[in-house]
């Protein structure tokens, strides 16, 4: 059985499944009511099926993450407990856009605990010819270290743990926020937070984003680097553009939080000085959740932070500059954050986790559609006790979302649904 509900009169879609799942849900752009944008000719109407495997029905899962592919590679990472308590790292693939999954497999050495949190989960991506890279944070020599497993046959099958970073962490320093991307020669780039603990003491002189690149596909790296001009910044994002290029957005601009961009035009070995892309924009609190860096086109793409007007949309192109005007994309919604931006054939991606204004009940992973015109579709809602929202592009007009759906004992469970244009 299909549910579809449409309160304040977006698109909506809740609840875990309970074997009705992989149903088609199309859902059409509606007129919106109670503070919804309204759609304009040309919006998106969106085609919505779920995908969670059905082992994922009894696991209590945190941290869900998702990464895909044009060739119908998709991979689901998350954090479970074992009876003991212990957090670990599983990763389930699939190769045929997510009808089928292989059997879950544990990435991490199991003798360590894989911290979890919002923004602090593993991340994937793919690269060519079935290349995968996973990342995460685990101790290592006594301090939270970034971790890699690789991966060339999609997934069945991973190498070992692989250090990115090179030597332990020493002098009370932590690694994590690691983000991943893999350039169009093949090398993946890593970057990640060094200086966790450094940070937590407000000591930020010593907290540092540095990075690396393997050249055969994250079973080994290159000695790490320190992004030069990032000192004091946290929270990394990165994106590979199509000749090679390479941009890490921050936060942690000149003077705070603001969100900042650097750009390298040889792969990573070099970056040309930072740009703070919103002078002023802090945001407070909301300076701990990182921003969302897209590569959409040959000259840039977009990021999107939240800051002191909720969640913002740049258009930005290199050097690193903004290439536009910024804009809310959060109305209609409460208490928006952790942006997460994928392509959608010529559109746009953006989800968050939010609270709509209709219904301050929910909690729920928003997504919603930019079209080239610079028209909005309506916010999807998927869930009604969501947290940690993810999207992956999967080439052409087709993407992936994810969450945890909280049940009614507030455990957890992965919901994964596939989006496409009808």
């Amino acid at each position: 059985m299909a549910h579809a509900a449409a309160r304040c009169a977006c698109s909506s879609w809740s609840e875990p499944r309970t074997r009705w799942g992989h149903a088609l849900l199309t859902l059409a752009a509606l007129v919106a009511l109670g503070g919804c944008s309204s759609p304009r000719r040309g919006t998106s109407s969106l085609a919505l099926r779920e995908v969670t495997p059905a082992f994922l029905d009894s696991v209590a899962a945190e941290d869900a993450a998702i990464a895909a592919d044009a060739h119908g590679r998709v991979a689901l990472t998350w954090v479970a407990r074992t009876p003991d308590g212990a957090p670990h790292l599983w990763i389930a693939v699939s190769s045929d856009s997510a009808t089928t999954f292989h059997a879950p497999q544990r990435l991490d050495d199991g003798a360590t605990t894989v911290p979890n949190g919002l923004e602090l989960g593993p991340t994937a991506v793919f690269g060519a010819a079935g290349a995968l890279v996973v990342a995460w944070s685990a101790p290592r020599a006594g301090s939270p270290d970034v971790q890699a497993r690789a991966s060339g046959d999609g997934g069945m099958t991973f190498g070992e743990i692989s250090f990115p970073a090179g030597d332990p962490p020493a002098g009370g320093h932590a690694r994590g926020r690691a983000a991943l991307a893999f350039r169009t020669d093949g090398a993946c780039l890593a970057t990640w937070l060094d200086g966790l603990a450094a940070r937590a003491a407000s000591d930020t002189a010593r907290v540092a984003i540095e990075h690396a690149i393997s050249i055969d596909g994250g079973q080994s790296w290159h000695p790490r680097q320190q992004l030069r001009g990032a000192v004091g910044a946290y929270h990394p994002a990165v994106a590979a553009g199509p000749r090679g290029e390479i941009a890490i957005a921050y936060r942690g601009g000149r003077s705070g939080a603001e969100p900042a961009l650097a750009v390298s035009y040889d792969g990573g070995d070099t970056f040309a000085g930072d740009t703070t892309l919103a002078p002023g924009d802090g945001g407070g609190a909301a300076g701990d959740e990182g921003p969302a860096l897209l590569w959409s086109h040959a000259d840039g793409g977009f990021c999107a932070w939240r800051g002191a007007r909720g969640v913002t949309l740049l258009p930005w192109r290199t050097p690193g500059v903004a290439a536009g005007v910024s804009r809310a994309a959060g109305d209609s919604l409460d208490a928006a954050g952790h942006p997460r931006l994928v392509a959608w054939g010529d559109a746009l991606l953006i989800g968050v986790v939010a609270r709509p204004r209709a219904d301050s009940t929910r909690r729920v992973f928003a997504v919603r559609a930019l079209e080239p015109s610079g028209d909005w579709s309506p916010w999807w809602f998927l869930g009604a006790h969501a947290r940690d929202g993810g999207l992956a592009g999967a080439g052409g007009a087709s993407a992936y979302a994810c969450w945890i759906e909280a049940d009614s004992t507030r455990a957890g469970r992965m919901r994964v649904v596939r989006l496409t244009r009808p």
